[in-house]
């Protein structure tokens, strides 16, 4: 295995703790809108959803070298799609079960064991 020469975070829930922005912003949109507001948890659920990052011009070297770290299973996806190494963090929006259903390459519950892992790598 490659080492490891390139990190791509997710922003949300992974470097900042953005939900309590997105829910109030959800929850006023559907308020403006007229519509029912949905409950706190499944309106995270959604956040990152829309989320399009692409790497189709990294080359298969730079796929091979490169992690994806990422707070949701959409994040998780991404990275797989691109054959990158996936990194679920826990602290964000999606719980550990949700995380594991996408098949992370590893899964960590602070930025040291990231760093740790690089260092090994």
């Amino acid at each position: 295995m490659k080492a490891i020469r390139n990190i791509i975070f997710d922003f949300d829930g992974t470097l900042a703790d953005t939900a309590t922005v997105i829910v109030a912003t959800m929850t006023a949109t559907f308020q403006d809108l007229g519509i029912p507001v949905p409950p706190e948890a499944d309106m995270r659920q959604t956040i990152g959803l829309k989320l399009e990052i692409s790497l189709a011009e990294s080359t298969d070297k730079m796929k091979d070298e490169t992690l994806v770290a990422g707070d949701t299973v959409f994040d998780i996806a991404m990275g797989n799609g691109a054959g990158c190494r996936t990194c679920a963090v826990t602290w964000g929006n999606h719980d550990i079960p949700t995380l594991k259903t996408a098949n992370p390459s590893c899964m960590i519950d602070g930025f040291r064991r990231l760093e740790d892992m690089v260092q090994r790598n």
